[in-house]
């Protein structure tokens, strides 16, 4: 049927009809979305078809019902359009970074950082304290040097006073 061109014509025509009074947008999707979460949660009525037994007939009643499935999903999409989530993704392979010496974890820790454009703090360890060496203003010298170069990340643990 789609090869008549009278018909093709008539199918564009609808389709274009029926895109400009859906208006399928984002707007459009967060509005159905917060509706559907008021419906799961028991908040509005949600129209329900039942068979009377009497009467043969189908009824529609609207009742409030509470949908838990439903709440959760609608509410996971709003939460992730809001970005209220965060993704994790594992980098590398299960157990890769279980074999490697602490060295060569803080190699790999330092790598990642410097690819993700993060300046890297490095310091010597102080054998007794395993803190860093502190300079002047007590904060460690590398910690000093890095936040007045932006944005900084320690290799090592750093606490607020320093030790």
């Amino acid at each position: 049927m789609l090869s008549r061109a009278d018909v093709r014509a008539r199918v564009a025509e609808l389709q274009e009809l029926s895109a400009r009074e859906v208006q399928l947008d984002k707007a459009y999707v967060l509005r159905a979305l917060m509706k559907n979460l008021s419906m799961a949660l028991g908040e509005v009525p949600t129209p329900v078809s039942r068979v009377n037994r009497k009467t043969g007939r189908v009824e529609t009643i609207e009742a409030h019902q509470y949908d838990g499935t439903a709440a959760n999903r609608a509410a996971e999409l709003l939460g992730k359009e809001l970005s209220m989530f965060t993704d994790r993704h594992e980098i590398g392979g299960p157990g890769d970074f279980s074999r490697l010496t602490d060295d060569e974890l803080r190699a790999k820790v330092r790598e990642l950082y410097e690819a993700a454009g993060v300046t890297v703090i490095d310091g010597e360890c102080d054998e007794t304290s395993d803190s860093l060496t502190s300079g002047s203003s007590g904060q460690p010298e590398a910690v000093q040097d890095a936040r007045a170069s932006g944005r900084y990340v320690p290799l090592f643990p750093v606490s607020q006073d320093g030790s």
